[in-house]
């Protein structure tokens, strides 16, 4: 090996012009590569994992879990490669995470989904909703986060302008695979039907149903021949609006008289039922929009085109509405590349400033010093090809002290150089880079041996340590390549030799250095006591260290979670999300805050309204005046809010390291305890003494448990025997129940580009107690829901997590 790479010194000496060339080509590709590179803030810990979610409005976690959830995890049952599966039931929403071996391709594991997932479609009822696969997004996929709200626009319409004008818009985005919103639904017609008229008309749901359906349709009659063009011939019953609903005839007496949807109901403009809802700057209800990033897509400039599109939006949509960035990762993206570029200049210039003081040579120190960006870009260049980003864990991990190593010794080994009067310089640099060849070679490669088992690292592990490891594995390797080559050939060209001439400082470090030498020599005791002293109180300092993974990642942002009662209202949820947002915008740190609770229209996020994740966008650190750290401004925002909502539990977290949390391992917290059982009841038991337990020790805080009062519910079991002695059936009573809230079908308005769906529903103010729900039956009569059904009041779980088969 020495003999190789000493015949590739003297080629390079021979050919310096041709290798100064090659040198600047690479230096040419390695700044394209670090200009095509991908920057982000942290490196993507995101395993594998594919989601399903189906949205079930109106469905408590039992019926979910029971009607959607598991028949999912069957359906998915023996995929190839799939190492963990866990799912999540609530109110109205399922969704079942698939995770994958590492390694996966992520395009084939979602094929394997969606295969299966088209088998489970038939054991889900048409009711529960229809299952589909998340967006194939990541931990780090939510890059831009906005509001919108309005002063001249009911909510739904808000909506409708998000539908039509801005999530298109922003999905064209390159880079972009999904714009998600808190809030507003789409717009729909309810049909607010009255009970009581209802039952003096003898009127069912069904008959109300029906009479709608026949008046809503189309019809397309093919083409009339005139002479020589074509007539297209189409029919539409399409009632736009709520007086054309009311006039809607449903049946006509024996004297002619029509009975009127206006007779037995009210028809109005409302919004679609959602689980989810927005809130801004404690100012009441927006709508609160997240735009993900496809995987493996670049985050900064994926940013930056949605900088550009969202002005152009701003521009161009309705008077009166108003949109506002509360997150934008860019923002993270460019502190932290600020950070790591300061870091490599400072470095940089430290060591040619050592570099000159101990070599004392000019030319020598600024070409050890061009070292330096030539191996950052062969790093850049090694990055490209092999995929990897650049972030903060990649390119603040490199130390130009290791980078520059071989350089600094071939260079001072041919500052000094004495040579005869008419000696040949080419072959003096030669012979001198010749001989210290081997040991700069074994003194580098004991650094790349020492790096290279991080390579081996896998899983979450792999993918944060890897892309460090690998960068400095190129940068050095990088530099090695250019201590043979570079170095002796420029050094040939512009180093003056001074023989073996010391710089004043080496010369009083040397002087310093003889005694203490000779004295270690004389008294070798001594020294190798002291050294083993000073061993053993290391080790006995590292025991009583802590251990952490990594150390917490300052974003720039906080988000404060909240969990209230599960029973929760939305009025009282919103009411709750603005309470805690003007506790918060009045620190002067805050430049904006934002709520989003719940869970969005695309469930990837599938929390109940009792939960919200409010995102707090923070000042510059250099406009602080109420706290100097991020743990002080916690602490003062977690004593006022204890005095503000002391009926909430409060977290605070950041945005990224939420989501990784939640996706790495199904929880939102640093570390979590999970406790597998059939009982419901005994779980919640255990998970309380868990979080008692945990509570006492030492450093833990933020501990909570898994809400345990559970949902308060209203169950309706119909009696058979009651039935029939009323003559009535089941399927002419149970659309009542569904009209409560969720709302029975009765067809589609096409309204401009969009289908608006019109919905019965029982009217609130006219609905009384569900027992005294009056029912029309055959001979004219009315009977009470209590007459034919047991209704009860129940407690249904909040939450029903399951994780490998078996709840959570």
């Amino acid at each position: 090996m020495e003999h190789i790479i000493g015949q590739l010194i003297a080629w390079s000496v021979r050919h310096r012009a041709l290798v100064l060339t090659l040198t600047l080509l690479g230096a040419a590709i390695g700044a394209w590569s670090a200009w095509s590179l991908e920057f982000d803030a942290f490196p993507d810990l995101t395993n594998t994992q594919v989601q399903v979610v189906t949205a079930s409005p109106g469905m408590d976690a039992g019926e979910v879990e029971q009607l959607v959830t598991v028949p999912i995890e069957r359906a998915l049952g023996g995929i190839p490669r799939v190492e963990t599966q866990r799912s999540l039931s609530r109110t109205g929403i399922s969704s079942v995470t698939v995770i994958f071996e590492p390694g996966t391709d992520l395009w084939l594991a979602r094929q394997w989904v969606k295969a299966r997932l088209d088998g489970a479609r038939d054991a889900i009822p048409p009711s529960a909703g229809t299952p589909e696969l998340g967006p194939p997004s990541t931990g780090l996929g939510e890059v831009f986060q906005f509001t919108m709200r309005s002063d001249q626009h009911t909510t739904p319409e808000l909506y409708r302008i998000f539908e039509r004008d801005v999530a298109p818009r922003l999905r064209a985005v390159p880079g972009v695979v999904e714009v998600n919103a808190w809030g507003g639904g789409s717009p729909q017609l309810h049909v607010e039907l009255d009970p009581h008229r209802m039952a003096a008309a003898q009127l069912t749901v069904e008959e109300v149903r029906e009479g709608i359906s026949r008046e809503l349709g189309r019809a397309s009659g093919g083409a009339i021949v005139s002479g020589p063009e074509q007539l297209l011939v189409r029919g539409a019953s399409n009632p736009t609006t709520p007086e054309a609903f009311e006039g809607i005839v449903l049946r006509e007496d024996g004297q002619g008289r029509a009975l009127r949807v206006g007779d037995v109901a009210q028809v109005r403009e409302r919004g679609a039922m959602t689980v989810g809802l927005g809130s801004a700057n404690a100012e009441g209800e927006v709508i609160f929009v997240m735009v993900q990033l496809l995987a493996g897509a670049d985050a900064l400039r994926a940013v930056d085109r949605l900088r550009a599109r969202f002005d152009t939006l701003k521009a161009s949509l309705p008077q009166g509405v108003a949109l506002e960035i509360v997150y934008a990762r860019d923002k993270l993206v460019t502190a932290t590349l600020h950070t790591v570029a300061r870091s490599l200049i400072e470095g940089g210039l430290l060591v040619i400033l050592i570099l000159l003081i101990v070599l004392g040579d000019l030319r020598a120190g600024l070409l050890v010093a061009t070292v330096i960006p030539l191996s950052m870009l062969g790093a850049f260049t090694g990055m490209r090809l092999l995929g990897y980003s650049g972030n903060l864990m990649s390119l603040g991990a490199i130390d130009f002290g290791l980078v520059v190593d071989g350089a600094i010794v071939i260079t001072e080994s041919i500052v000094a150089l004495e040579l005869a009067r008419d000696g040949h310089l080419g072959d003096a640099v030669v012979e001198r880079a010749q001989r210290v060849a081997g040991p700069v070679l074994y003194a580098v490669g004991i650094l790349l041996v020492v790096y290279t088992p991080i390579l081996l690292m896998w899983g979450t592990e792999g993918k944060l340590f890897r892309p460090m490891a690998l960068t400095v594995l190129l940068a050095i390797g990088a530099a090695l390549l250019l201590s043979f080559t570079y170095v002796p050939a420029m050094a040939s060209w512009i180093i003056r030799p001074r023989g073996d001439h010391q710089t004043w400082l080496m010369r009083q470090l040397g002087r310093a250095y003889a005694p203490a030498l000779s004295m270690a020599t004389r008294h070798p005791g001594p020294l190798v006591a002291l050294v083993v002293l000073a061993l053993a109180g290391s080790v006995a300092l590292a025991s009583r260290l802590g251990v952490e993974f990594v150390p917490r990642l300052e974003e720039g942002d906080l988000v404060v979670q909240t969990t209230r009662l599960p029973s929760l209202s939305p009025d009282q949820a919103l009411r709750g999300a603005s309470q805690v947002e003007a506790v918060i915008r009045a620190l002067p740190e805050v430049e904006q805050v934002a709520s989003r609770t719940g869970a969005p229209a695309v469930a990837t996020d599938p929390m109940g309204l009792e939960e919200a994740d409010i995102l707090v966008r923070l000042k510059p650190r250099a406009e602080w005046t109420s706290a100097r750290t991020t743990e002080g401004l916690v602490s003062l925002l977690a004593a006022r809010l204890k005095v503000a909502a002391p009926d909430a539990q409060i977290n605070f977290t950041q945005p990224i390291e939420m989501r990784f949390n939640e996706l790495l391992e199904g929880i939102t917290g640093d570390v979590g305890v999970k406790i597998y059982g059939p009982d419901l009841d005994e779980l919640l038991r255990l998970s309380g003494e868990v979080a008692t337990a945990i509570r006492g020790v030492p450093g833990a805080a933020d501990v909570a448990a898994p809400a345990l009062e559970g949902v308060p519910g209203v169950q309706i079991v119909l009696d058979p025997a009651a039935l029939r002695a009323h003559h009535l059936r089941a399927d002419e009573v149970l659309p009542y129940v569904q009209a409560v809230q969720r709302g029975v079908g009765a067809g589609e308005v096409v309204r401009g580009q969009f289908r608006d769906a019109v919905v019965l529903r029982l009217d609130p103010a006219r609905r009384g107690r569900m027992e005294d729900l009056p029912l029309p039956v055959a001979d004219g009569r009315t009977v009470r829901l209590g007459d034919v059904a047991t209704v009860r009041r129940v407690q249904t779980p909040v939450t029903i997590e399951r994780e490998a088969g078996s709840r959570r």
